[in-house]
């Protein structure tokens, strides 16, 4: 799996010193962080479900995920950073959590595994985020919901024509701000989709449901 930001050799090392978490909080500000919870709301999980969390980086969604679904239910956190998933340990409750190294473009999962999919934030860095995306529906039941959270530019306290600027100002050093469609990716594959109001410029949520 390839990354898209510049920073990649390093990804490493923020999960080794504790950086990615704070990383993160910059970039996606307090909002950034509430949409966590109203992501996990629009998978409509019941108690006892399973969810795969792609890109779950330090863990950051999996007490949502974990308060949603039961002890009952099953959550994976799947990254491809041993660092980062050391860091998402002391979050991950087991049961219903579990811990998985692997590639998001090739999940290690059967069609139809799980009665959702989400991700937060993550899929901004993977650089082939078609065959990413392909994988997060194929592992998901007919019925089930994937769900997309996303930071496009820096979401600051500040106007979003500022945010942007900031942005801009990054491109030589950081590609990890994309300004991706995710509602017609999802649509392309066939999902029923939804574009969640977010009430930020720099955040997008979208939700796709199987037929």
């Amino acid at each position: 799996m390839k990354l898209r930001s510049r920073f990649a050799p390093g990804y490493e090392v923020w999960g080794r010193l504790n950086l990615y978490g704070p990383l993160v909080a910059l970039g996606v500000g307090a909002g950034g962080g509430r949409l966590r919870h109203t992501a996990v709301g629009e998978l409509r999980l019941e108690p006892g479900a399973s969810v795969i969390d792609v890109c779950t980086g330090t863990g950051l969604t999996l007490p949502y995920l974990a308060a949603a679904v039961g002890r009952a239910g099953r959550v994976v956190g799947v990254d491809r950073s041993p660092a980062m998933l050391a860091g998402a340990r002391d979050r991950a409750m087991s049961p219903p959590v579990e811990l998985m190294e692997g590639d998001a473009t090739a999940l290690a999962y059967e069609d139809g595994t799980f009665d959702g999919a989400i991700s937060t934030y993550g899929l901004t860095a993977v650089a082939d985020v078609e065959d990413a995306v392909d994988e997060m529906v194929r592992v998901v039941k007919p019925g089930g919901r994937i769900v997309v959270a996303d930071v496009h530019f820096v979401n600051w306290p500040a106007p979003a024509a500022i945010n942007r600027l900031v942005t801009a100002g990054l491109r030589p050093f950081n590609t990890w701000y994309t300004d991706r469609d995710f509602p017609a990716l999802l649509a392309e594959r066939g999902l029923r989709v939804t574009s969640v109001p977010t009430h930020r410029a720099a955040l997008s949520l979208t939700v796709g449901e199987r037929s």
